[in-house]
């Protein structure tokens, strides 16, 4: 009985996986680059001391990396169209 309520919820999210658009894939990216500074930091330091030195430049560095590669990544058109030959099969 539990195995048929795993396996229904996931042709569930498979259905939602295949309706995103790239507009969704642009928001996800942000998110993801938005949180990478951060965890990488978070793994770096032993505690929360040592993070409070480096708050300033972390907020400062998430925004500029984050608008950098967003604005590089639509400029070079990963969001304009759909790819030939990705798939999630």
């Amino acid at each position: 009985m539990r195995k048929k309520k795993l396996g229904f919820e996931l042709i569930g999210i498979d259905k939602k996986l295949l309706n995103l658009n790239n507009r969704h894939f642009l928001i996800l990216d942000g998110i993801v680059f938005c949180l990478t500074p951060l965890l990488a930091l978070v793994l770096r330091v032993d505690d929360l001391a040592t993070f409070e030195e480096y708050r300033s430049g972390l907020i400062f560095t998430t925004i500029a990396f984050s608008l950098v590669k967003l604005i590089t990544f639509t400029v070079a058109g990963f969001y304009k169209r759909y790819w030939k030959y990705a798939s999630i099969d």
